[in-house]
């Protein structure tokens, strides 16, 4: 195999959440070593704890739980395993995306992407910059090490012409990107694929895992005389953390589970893909001098995206104007509308601008009219078919299953709304938080002026959907008690109007429980707040029942209220669980 992928962490977000700790402590000798042991005898490095322990604080699996900084510096608790290989881990993966790395000298440094990161400026676009000069054989990584003959890869060049040939990659597709040493190589890879995908197509069952490793293997070595051996590196085992660092660039779509998942470029960000195929030219500098090569790699102003210049950024906004008139035509000629856009005015308003500024400005409008067009195309015509429906359900097996880690927290907010938008009835749902063009989320509701992240109006009743992947602890001192400040402020603003919050979590946690049960009988205001919690489980299960029956908004609202009084009636917290459960059979026997 030529190289491969970080799967330490495998999540790109949480490699940007911790790396912050990792840049608090730049200049610090990572490499220093105390006078003494921990308890299975391995050297304690003090600022490789002092940066795992803050990393890793409000973690909810991590090793450090229950441990004092005191007793982790020591290293009295430490059990059999070595606690600093996680930092290790870090460390690399760190170095693998050009954020940080060790000097010569034990020093830790930080880079301009690195920095960004902890000022909080660090997004999409300036990830993707990192991914476009990646490179193997590279001074910071070992991965590459076995190219030879002055060969080298860039990953998102090799990925960019597959997707723009093939449409799609399914993991084990992607999987053939890890033998293929240079651009050279590109028929060869994209043959291997397209002979995978025909005798996978052929398979009666697809899912069955054997069968498609074993014909990944037959192409694999028939085109990169690639053999499986033990304790080496396998292919198949990057594809998770690869496709997370895919998704984190906002440029691709991915969907699907496993294996089985499928990256496609996304829709809106076509346009930009092919300007990277065509335009961008893939470079490296000479990679032996690691401070060199991390001043480089680490820099994303030495680069220029395809279109940061004006001719360019026009073709991109012609390309917004094209995909605006063509999906106004298709949503008229579906649905007997007319609705009306001036294209014509548009492409010379276009043509007039000069001003980068002016132009970016340009494009944020025209992706707000876009934006707009496809949610009021879901809410009033596509949200209540079956297959939104089905894709609906699917998602939240999806997020059960933590198997979009990097993305989940974003789905589950914007899934949760189109789950509320797809059941039959006249509701309104409101969201406040920001999706792309084709009503994929993009960013968290700002958590700004109390605002909850969506609100579900429907005749006298508002409904304040709330949704968290947190638990432990931290449920409700960072999700649970914004809950109830969202319901109580409608609650004074909407007098005369019946409000209910609804907190939706793979679990609930005990303490989060407890509150909304009190605060569902009583509170410091002189009335109930009455907020419902609901795992993910639970809801999904509510709303593929309701699809199936083509059950009303009126019915779902009474559930909602009915699980309220119920606890009414209850005069211990331990009862309440129970409650929940029988009164969402009791609801469902009526429908049967």
């Amino acid at each position: 195999m030529s190289w491969g992928w970080r799967n330490k962490p495998r999540s790109v977000i949480k490699t940007v959440q911790w790396f912050k700790y990792f840049s608090n402590l730049e200049n610090e000798n990572w490499d220093y070593t105390a006078n003494k042991l921990a308890a299975n005898n391995i050297k304690i490095h003090p600022i490789r704890r002092k940066y795992y322990f803050d990393a890793q604080l409000e973690e909810e699996d991590s090793p450090i739980n229950g441990l004092s900084y005191e007793d982790y510096l020591n290293g009295t608790k430490d059990g059999k395993a070595d606690s600093e290989s996680n930092a290790r881990n870090d460390l690399a993966t760190y170095k693998f995306y050009g954020f940080g790395y060790i000097d010569n000298e034990g020093l830790i440094r930080v880079t301009k992407a690195g920095k960004l990161i902890s000022e909080g400026k660090f997004d999409s676009e300036l990830f993707l910059k990192q991914l476009l000069k990646m490179n193997f054989p590279s001074v910071c990584t070992n991965y590459g090490r076995d190219i030879k003959d002055g060969n080298r890869v860039f990953p998102l060049q090799i990925i960019i012409k597959l997707l723009l040939d093939l449409e799609y990659l399914n993991g084990y597709e992607l999987a053939y990107i890890f033998l293929c040493n240079d651009i050279s190589q590109y028929d060869s890879l994209a043959n291997s694929i397209r002979k995978f995908r025909a005798d996978y197509n052929a398979l009666d069952n697809k899912m069955k895992s054997s069968e498609c490793e074993e014909i990944f293997n037959k192409y694999a070595k028939e085109y990169f005389d690639y053999v499986k051996e033990p304790n080496k590196g396998d292919p198949l085992s990057y594809i998770d953390s690869i496709m997370r660092a895919l998704d984190f660039t906002r440029l691709f779509d991915i969907s699907g589970r496993g294996l089985y998942k499928k990256v496609r470029i996304a829709e809106h960000s076509k346009k930009k893909v092919e300007l990277i195929n065509s335009k961008y030219s893939f470079i490296t500098i000479n990679n032996d001098n690691l401070d060199a090569y991390m001043e480089w790699y680490g820099n994303p102003d030495n680069i220029i995206l395809p279109w940061e210049n004006k001719d360019d950024r026009k073709s991109l906004l012609v390309d917004k104007i094209n995909l605006l008139d063509k999906t106004i035509h298709i949503v008229n000629e579906k649905y007997e509308l007319e609705i009306e856009l001036d294209s014509a005015e548009l492409y010379s308003k276009v043509n007039s601008m000069d001003s980068s500024t002016e132009l970016k400005l340009f494009e944020e409008e025209l992706i707000t009219k876009l934006t707009t067009l496809n949610e009021e195309i879901f809410i009033k015509y596509t949200s209540k078919n079956e297959d939104t429906r089905k894709e609906i359900t699917d998602r939240f097996d999806s997020i059960k299953s933590r198997e979009s880690e990097d993305m989940a927290a974003l789905w589950l907010e914007c899934n949760t709304w189109k789950s509320l938008v797809a059941i039959d009835g006249n509701q309104n749902v409101v969201r406040n938080f920001d999706v792309e063009e084709d009503l994929t989320p993009k960013s968290f509701a700002p958590g700004k002026n109390n605002t909850p992240d969506m609100e579900l109006y429907y005749n006298d009743t508002i409904l304040i959907p709330e949704v968290s992947l947190m638990s432990g602890v931290q449920q409700w001192e960072h999700e649970g008690s914004s809950v109830i400040d969202h319901v109580m402020k409608f609650i004074d603003q909407d007098a005369g109007k019946e409000v209910y919050g609804l907190f939706i979590s793979n679990s609930i946690n005990k303490r989060t429980d407890w509150q909304f049960f009190l605060l569902n009988k009583e509170s410091w205001m002189g009335n109930p707040v009455p907020v419902i919690p609901l795992t993910i489980e639970q809801y999904s299960d509510i709303i593929s029942f309701i699809y199936a029956k083509n059950i009303h908004i009126k019915y779902f609202v009474e559930l909602i209220r009915d699980i309220h009084e119920n606890t009414l009636s209850l005069d211990s917290y331990k009862q309440w669980n129970e409650c929940i459960n029988n009164t969402i059979i009791h609801w469902k026997e009526e429908y049967v």
